[in-house]
């Protein structure tokens, strides 16, 4: 189900229903009216308090060039279907990063060239929902310059209205709904982590990956790895700002010098390196060189390990084999 929300009531009505009923809730803090056929996605809009019956809801939405570790290039990308539906928006693309700045300024300046780079191609950005960092930066860039964005929150983190933090830390990492700049970010929340992953995953065309932590570096080898066994066929880009990467490159080598990756999927992940001088770094456009990477993958240049169209009782579904869960 999904709530469009445009008052402080109407939202705190939305998040009791979160918690009793619905798995998925939306919030946003606008109303979104589109007549392409292609932004929208099955949902129903609630304005004021009643159902709409609409049924849709919009989600629409040179120097450094990209290594693999095979370096072939790749050429025009297709949105995954999910359970029959296509649900990602042409071009809209997934960013993982940090909710900390990080200790280099040149970090900041590629979250900012890449959100700009992002709303200018009239792209829609698809991130975890919060304001602070680098994935704050990421947004803010994306809005400032006019583009689209959605954030995918767990319910855990939401820290406004009826849903207090519990995370009673001086600065809360949770996601406060009403705070000024979530009112133009259409926000969906979902019960778990795991949901919050399929979700993002499933409304892109790619993934790009800045620098974070752990819950980045997972994010990004778990796309890795939903291509690899081909529940999906989507390019994964990381920014190597600064060389950040290039640890997950020597392990990716160094696992397959060690017989546990194949060596045909070492291009499974793209590493944009930037310009030789590390000065000029904080410069660099990384926004274009990493969106014109993702335009330059193709499909089917992986061998997916598994057919998840197989179904336990023998039949075979090649619609729903794109993903395993929804």
């Amino acid at each position: 189900m999904l709530y469009s929300t445009g008052s402080g009531s109407t939202q705190r009505w939305a998040k009791e229903l979160l918690a009793s009923t619905a798995p998925t809730v939306h919030f946003s803090a606008r109303k979104i009216e589109t007549s392409d056929p292609q932004e929208l996605t099955e949902n129903y809009v609630v304005e004021e308090l009643g159902l709409k019956g609409s049924d849709t809801e919009a989600f629409g939405g040179n120097g450094g060039a990209p290594s693999r570790a095979n370096d072939a290039p790749k050429p025009s990308i297709m949105a995954s279907s999910v359970n029959g539906f296509n649900d990602s928006v042409k071009g809209a693309v997934a960013v993982y990063c940090g909710s900390s700045m990080g200790r280099q300024d040149a970090y900041v300046a590629a979250a900012k060239s890449v959100g700009k780079a992002i709303a200018l191609q009239k792209r829609r950005l698809v991130y975890g929902g919060g304001s602070k960092g680098i994935m704050g930066v990421v947004s803010g860039a994306v809005l400032e310059n006019g583009g689209k964005v959605t954030g995918v929150v767990p319910h855990a983190m939401v820290v406004s209205g009826g849903e207090k933090s519990k995370l009673e830390e001086e600065e809360s990492k949770g996601v406060d709904l009403e705070e000024e700049e979530r009112k133009k970010v259409e926000t969906i929340v979902v019960q778990s982590m795991h949901e919050r992953k399929v979700e993002m995953a499933k409304r892109v065309d790619g993934f790009i990956g800045l620098p974070g932590g752990f819950g980045t570096f997972e994010e990004v080898l778990e796309v890795t790895t939903w291509t690899q066994l081909g529940i999906h066929d989507k390019p994964v880009v990381l920014c190597n700002v600064l060389g950040f990467w290039d640890p997950l490159r020597q392990l990716i080598r160094h696992s397959i010098k060690e017989g546990f990756i194949r060596n045909t999927s070492e291009g499974l992940v793209i590493f944009v390196d930037g310009p030789a001088n590390a000065d000029e770094h904080i410069d660099f456009d990384w926004g274009s060189a990493t969106l014109a990477a993702i335009d330059q993958w193709s499909l089917g240049h992986n061998s997916p390990l598994f057919d998840w169209a197989q179904k336990m009782n023998g039949a075979t579904d090649k619609k729903e084999g794109k993903w395993i869960a929804t």
